[in-house]
């Protein structure tokens, strides 16, 4: 089964992508060479509805986001069904989705991650030894500082970042392949469980990107699911209304070797209560849009998956 969309696509619009021709043009007809039939533009998002203080997303808002689809317009498409999603934020600390209802009728689509682990302090919390190392920093502080208010004191210490505590923290006891998946897993059944992100799932379709991955030692974190966990988080998620989305860079990142990537058993399980998926690269350059058209066949493949199997909004993608 050949798979001919891919949903999860950044432009330098996105903070993240750094790459200069990543415009949406370049884009358009670097698909159309590939012979795709969806091409779907999901930059990082926050709806400006919902307040935040996250630096990486307090520029990226929906009026920005809409810059990147004026493309649409005017680039030859023919053959090509042009979408324009979002990429939005799930913080599992604050249990706060950041896209609105009403904001996420802009889009023909959304993703929605869980899992991205190189945001602690927000979608997970940090280290159990860097929250020491905090409490630490603030007793010296206020030691140092008495004359500091308790509230400048917390914002002196929190804006210090993990990656800067880390040279002060002793060796780790945390069980750091426990520590992601825990996390990981609250933040799935969190999200299943936000009213906003159900309704959202009944107006616009909507995936959850790169399905519970890990940055950290992929493939062995992925083995330590049992199945009944992977079970009841796919069941709620069926029952939340949404969508895996199978993101072929973080796939293979837990394990090159499809055939052995434990990844694959989770939409193997995901399949058989009933989800529907989505295909996404994760593309933040022109040379990984090939990634769904190399890959995609053959992850279908090891999963069982037919057409049905396939969210309606990309099914006329497919060739079986």
């Amino acid at each position: 089964m050949k798979i001919l969309h891919d949903l999860h696509v950044h432009n330098i619009l996105s903070s993240c992508c750094g790459q200069s021709g990543a415009t949406t043009e370049n884009y358009i007809k670097r698909e159309m060479e590939l012979g795709m039939k969806v091409f779907g533009l999901a930059n990082h998002v926050w709806d400006e509805r919902v307040p935040t203080s996250d630096r990486f997303y307090e520029p990226q808002t929906i009026r920005h986001a809409e810059e990147a689809k004026t493309a649409f317009k005017y680039v030859p498409h023919d053959g090509l069904r042009c979408l324009f999603g979002a990429e939005t934020e799930y913080d599992g600390n604050y249990e706060c989705l950041g896209m609105t209802l009403e904001g996420a009728k802009h889009f023909d689509y959304l993703l929605v991650p869980t899992s991205h682990q190189h945001r602690r302090g927000r979608t997970l919390p940090d280290y159990p030894e860097v929250i020491e190392m905090r409490a630490v920093f603030r007793a010296r502080v206020r030691e140092a500082c008495p004359e500091l208010a308790e509230e400048e004191i917390d914002m002196m210490t929190n804006t210090l970042k993990e990656r800067h505590l880390m040279r002060y923290v002793p060796e780790f006891k945390t069980d750091l392949h426990r520590f992601f998946i825990h996390h990981n897993i609250q933040n799935l059944i969190q999200l299943t469980e936000n009213e906003t992100f159900r309704q959202i799932c009944k107006a616009v379709p909507t995936s959850i990107a790169h399905t519970l991955s890990f940055n950290f030692r992929g493939n062995d974190c992925a083995a330590m699911i049992d199945d009944d966990t992977l079970r009841d988080c796919f069941t709620r998620v069926k029952n939340a209304g949404a969508y895996l989305e199978i993101a072929t860079q973080s796939l293979r990142a837990a394990q090159p070797n499809l055939s052995q990537n434990n990844m694959i058993r989770y939409f193997v399980i995901a399949k058989e209560v009933g989800c529907q998926f989505t295909f996404g690269s994760d593309a933040h350059s022109l040379e990984s849009l090939s990634e769904v058209l190399t890959y995609g066949e053959e992850i279908a493949n090891l999963i069982g998956l037919t057409k049905s199997d396939i969210a309606e909004h990309v099914r006329d993608s497919i060739i079986e």
